[in-house]
C-alpha cells in the first residue's frame, strides 16, 4: 500500500472516532408518565446530608431549556406526580429533582436546576422555591 492511502486511513478512522465521540450522550432509560409524556432517566439515588434527613433524587435530562421557568415547573410538577410514589414508598419525606439539559461534545458545559420537595406536617408535599 503507498504511503499516501495509509495516511487516508489513518486521517479518516481519526475522524470517525472523533465524530462519535462528540455525539456520545450519558447513558438513561426512558420512562412514560402517566401523562403520555416520555423522559430520559439518568438515575435515581438516596442522597445523604451532613444535616438533616436524606432525599430521594431523580436526575433527567430535558430537551427544554433550563431557563425556560415555567415550561421546566410544568415538566417537574408532571413528573412529580409519579416520583412522589417511590418516594414515599422509600419512607422519606424529601425530594429532589434535577433537571438536567442532554450534554453535546466531548467537553460540554451542561445546565441543570434541581427541584426540592418537602413533605409537610400534615403529610402534604410542597416544592420549595
Amino acid at each position: 500500500m503507498k504511503k499516501s492511502s495509509i495516511s487516508f486511513i489513518l486521517i479518516a478512522a481519526c475522524l470517525l472516532v472523533s465524530s462519535t465521540a462528540c455525539t456520545q450522550t450519558p447513558p438513561y432509560t426512558q420512562q412514560k408518565l402517566p401523562s403520555e409524556r416520555t423522559i430520559k432517566v439518568g438515575g435515581i439515588t438516596k442522597m445523604y446530608f451532613t444535616k438533616g434527613d436524606p432525599a430521594l433524587m431523580l436526575k433527567y435530562y430535558t430537551d427544554l431549556s433550563i431557563s425556560d421557568a415555567d415550561a421546566l415547573r410544568q415538566e417537574v410538577d408532571d413528573i412529580w406526580q409519579s416520583f412522589k410514589i417511590d418516594v414515599e414508598k422509600a419512607g422519606l419525606n424529601s425530594a429532589i429533582i434535577s433537571a438536567n439539559e442532554m450534554p453535546k461534545g466531548i467537553i460540554s458545559k451542561t445546565k441543570g436546576y434541581n427541584f426540592v420537595f418537602i413533605k409537610q406536617e400534615d403529610g402534604l408535599w410542597k416544592r420549595k422555591e
